[in-house]
């Protein structure tokens, strides 16, 4: 389909754990979205894995 063209893709992915890093579902696809901002800001083809906890998550919601 592409014929003589050649195409390249290269993604930046944040990697949120459950439990590990969150205890809800919000909370995880807010971390995750914060690691892949991290990971393009490292440069092309990164990941980025978050180092936060629960504890840190619910410490940030009480402000």
């Amino acid at each position: 389909p592409f014929k003589d063209y050649e195409c390249s893709v290269s993604g930046s992915i944040g990697i949120a754990i459950f439990p590990q890093n969150t205890v809800s579902a919000e909370q995880l696809v807010t971390l995750a979205d914060q690691a892949m901002y991290k990971a393009k800001s490292l440069g092309k083809d990164q990941y980025y894995f978050s180092e936060a906890t629960p504890v840190e998550m619910s410490d940030g919601n009480k402000r």
